[in-house]
């Protein structure tokens, strides 16, 4: 049912190296389709666990497509495991202490 899904869909190609609503969507554990026009940190952010990266040709026929994969992303899980402010932290730690 369509309705008991949420999505984001981002296809602004602005001048925003990594738009922060991806980051936020995938925290909030909502899928992302996001058009290969904009400019983000793709390979970080797009996984099997969080979305669907697409061209706008085919932006319609993956959009059906992450809708009925809609059960197979976990964007929360990902996030927690890769990008929470916990990892954040870690990651800076390690620098430092690698110094």
């Amino acid at each position: 049912n369509l309705t008991d899904k949420s999505f984001l869909m981002i296809s602004s190609a602005t001048k925003d190296s990594c738009p922060r609503v991806i980051a936020e969507s995938i925290a909030c554990n909502c899928p992302l389709v996001i058009l290969d026009s904009v400019k983000f940190w793709a390979k970080k952010y797009i996984t099997s666990d969080t979305g669907i990266l697409t061209d706008r040709d085919n932006f319609v026929d993956n959009t059906r497509k992450a809708v009925s994969m809609y059960n197979r992303f976990s964007p929360n899980k990902y996030y927690k495991k890769n990008l929470s402010l916990s990892c954040a932290a870690l990651f800076i730690k390690n620098l430092i202490i690698k110094k």
